[in-house]
């Protein structure tokens, strides 16, 4: 792994979907949520958390025929707005997961319930899709886990489906 985080790792490879992507041990793994190709949470430890726990969710689109992927980025760019509440986009980066171009959007937005939430996610096309590894974390804990969230997405990588 890189040396962003002190966390032990584990892969997790998604054969059907064509990725692989390394994750912290312990932190349980869901393959079988709709929409989504994996989630992952951290785990609680002892009393229940007062914030949102972190996660880490990797999504895998489509991407249409008719759609260059600068326009697809823009419109999911854009739609971030109509699904967050009060979200403000903090940093946009492109950049490469080894040598796989990938497009990184960092945003805040107000949950009702735990307050603000920060979202790491990097857009990667491939193959005529666009995965998406989106990391979360409430605002505050966001320092805590950020180095963990890069080292999430240095891990992904494409297999063969």
């Amino acid at each position: 792994m890189t040396s962003g985080s002190d966390e032990p790792w584990a892969t997790y490879r998604h054969d059907d979907a064509g990725f692989a992507v390394s994750l912290p041990t312990g932190w349980p793994v869901d393959g079988e949520v709709d929409g989504c190709a994996l989630v992952c949470v951290e785990p609680p430890s002892g009393t229940p958390p007062a914030y949102l726990p972190p996660s880490i969710v990797v999504t895998v689109d489509q991407l249409p025929d008719d759609e260059p992927f600068d326009r697809w980025l823009s419109r999911f760019r854009v739609s971030l707005a109509e699904i967050y509440n009060e979200v403000r986009l903090v940093d946009l980066e492109d950049t490469l997961l080894g040598d796989v171009p990938a497009y990184r959007t960092l945003s805040h937005y107000l949950h009702a319930v735990v307050g603000g939430v920060c979202t790491d996610q990097w857009c990667i096309p491939a193959l005529g899709r666009v995965y998406v590894v989106t990391c979360s974390s409430g605002a505050l804990e966001y320092d805590d886990f950020a180095d963990t969230f890069q080292d999430v997405a240095a891990g992904f990588r494409l297999t063969t489906p």
